[in-house]
């Protein structure tokens, strides 16, 4: 089982979740309900019980869980290792074991009556319990799951956190007939989604949870419509798929993920479909409101995504051409033609991005690797210096850089004498050089960093970074540095986040150079801002 080895179990999950997995194995929270060699489902107990399935293929491991975790869970780590070790691990008891044997030596009628009791005062019992109850008959499951889904106003986020854990027993009953009835399964879900795509437009989902859950919903969609294609009606599903997008503003409906269920029946419609969207919308001028833009967003995207999914790089061309008016535009069709192997195309589009839109961000480096690629590298070279002289930034340094070769040393020194003709004085006729320090430290060039600042002044972000590096064989230099901070700082800090940062590169300095001088520096700190209490009160703290 090299699937369900240590490390691979790690590679998928990383090293603290396979960590926390390996002690719900260790607890014996895992309950195997299935397995064969090559799939296995279980129910795993956290803070509720998750149903989860594991398939082995080849090398391969997959699964799934009815946790809101994304990736590969704790959940699912457990499981894997408990199939993997069978009962090497002793079953400790799980959390409500005692509770459950109770409750099995009750009478039924008095068990019955309890649970009425329970779901009288709370009405989300009751629709779970009949859920439960319902789950073997197809009509009522779909009515009493259709209820269970019901939520009145806006979810704020702490409803919306509670809304998507009430999820997860529907979403396990569901995965449940996913091998029984495919297509119950996917009609279901589908059914499912739609009501989730409205509710969610009336939420606050900042934790994510509720997105999460509607993913997972999305995923046993896509699996349901896998195994269930044969039996399904093509047409009928292409035209809810679509009818799903234009609900859909966050991606759930991806037509990739259904493309090979819909088969060539299904893949023809839909085409069909998107293809007539698209032809209604109106010739673009460009300069479009946001609300024009909107509105014309879905059948755009729509038929991109086709376009792109059968390889048609004409009708490509036809929806990213429509509308030039950004240089995103002009990205878009140099990143299709490179991936449809059109260098000629690629090269083009970049020239002609770069003319229209100048100042449009990464188009100038499109442009260059395109004439690197063509073996036109002088011209690249002097795209590549026109980017670095409108944005000299790190980016655009390093392009530079990887593009001049040997050249690299003078256009080095031409690059740094640009950016300080630019530089402007700032305070006591001193020039501020931060841009020019920012990639002499990008460039690992200390020695030009540590002369530099000895007649300039820079951002303390910089300054700091530059005393991190020189601390271990500078001890003396880091500490100037930080002084310098602390006194260009410290006059306006006020809060005591920014007291306390202040208060650590004091002690800093202190540590560095345990000497008089700086002991007399702190002490004019503290007769300086005598008045702030809360500054002196942290530096006691520190022992200073």
């Amino acid at each position: 089982m090299s699937q369900l080895s240590d490390g691979r179990l790690t590679a998928l999950a990383g090293a603290a979740v396979f960590k926390r997995g390996l002690d719900y194995r260790r607890q014996g929270r895992v309950r195997l309900l299935k397995q064969t060699d090559s799939d296995l489902e279980a129910e795993v107990s956290g803070t509720e019980p998750y149903r989860l399935q594991l398939q082995r293929q080849g090398d391969r491991l997959s699964g799934w869980c009815a946790c809101p975790a994304d990736g590969f869970c704790k959940h699912l780590v457990a499981a894997a290792l408990t199939w993997r070790d069978g009962d090497a691990v002793p079953q400790a008891a799980g959390p409500g074991d005692d509770l459950l044997k109770l409750l099995r030596a009750q009478q039924a009628e008095t068990l019955a009556r309890w649970l009425h009791e329970i779901a009288l005062e709370d009405p989300q019992v009751g629709k779970r319990l009949r859920l439960l109850v319902a789950k073997d008959d197809v009509g009522e499951f779909g009515k009493s799951l259709a209820d269970m889904l019901k939520v009145s106003g806006f979810l704020d986020w702490r409803r919306s956190n509670e809304y998507a854990k009430r999820l997860a027993m529907p979403l396990q009953l569901l995965a449940e007939r996913l091998d029984d009835d495919p297509l119950q399964c996917f009609s279901l879900c589908g059914a499912t989604l739609e009501r989730l795509l409205k509710i969610y437009s009336r939420s606050d989902d900042s934790g994510g949870a509720l997105r999460d859950r509607i993913h997972q919903f999305a995923d046993l969609h896509r699996r349901a419509a896998a195994a269930a294609c044969a039996g399904l009606d093509a047409k009928a599903f292409a035209r809810n798929l679509l009818r799903w997008q234009k609900m859909d503003e966050w991606g759930f409906f991806a037509a990739a993920s259904y493309w090979q269920a819909l088969g060539e029946d299904g893949r023809d419609c839909y085409a069909a479909l998107v293809e007539a969207e698209f032809a209604k919308l109106p010739a673009s001028r460009g300069g479009r409101g946001t609300e024009a833009w909107l509105k014309e967003f879905g059948p755009v995207h729509r038929m991109e995504e086709l376009a792109l999914l059968r390889r048609d790089f004409d009708s490509l061309l036809r929806v990213l051409t429509r509308d030039l008016s950004s240089g995103h535009a002009y990205v878009r069709l140099v990143e299709v033609s490179r991936e449809f192997g059109r260098e000629r195309d690629a090269l083009q589009w970049a020239e002609r991005g770069v003319k229209a839109h100048p100042d449009w961000p990464s188009l100038r480096s499109l442009l260059a690797e395109e004439l690197l690629r063509a073996g036109l590298n002088e011209e690249a070279v002097a795209v590549l210096w026109r980017d670095f002289q409108r944005h000299p930034m790190i980016e655009a340094w390093q392009r530079l850089k990887n593009a001049t070769g040997a050249e690299w040393p003078a256009y080095r020194q031409r690059a740094l004498d640009h950016v300080q003709s630019k530089e402007r004085a700032v305070t006591d006729g001193l020039k501020d050089a931060s841009p020019r320090l920012n990639l002499l430290l990008a460039d690992g060039d200390i020695a030009g960093a540590r002369v530099l600042v000895t007649s300039t002044v820079a951002r303390p972000a910089l300054l700091h970074d530059l005393a991190s590096r020189l601390e271990p064989d500078h001890p003396v230099e880091a500490a100037s540095l930080l002084r310098r901070i602390v006194d260009a700082e410290l006059p306006a800090a006020s809060e005591a986040r920014s007291y306390a940062r202040q208060v650590e590169l004091i002690a800093a300095v202190v540590r560095l150079v345990p000497g008089p001088d700086v002991r007399a520096w702190v002490g004019e700190l503290k007769l300086r801002y005598r008045a702030r209490r809360k500054l002196l009160e942290l530096l006691a703290a520190r022992g200073l």
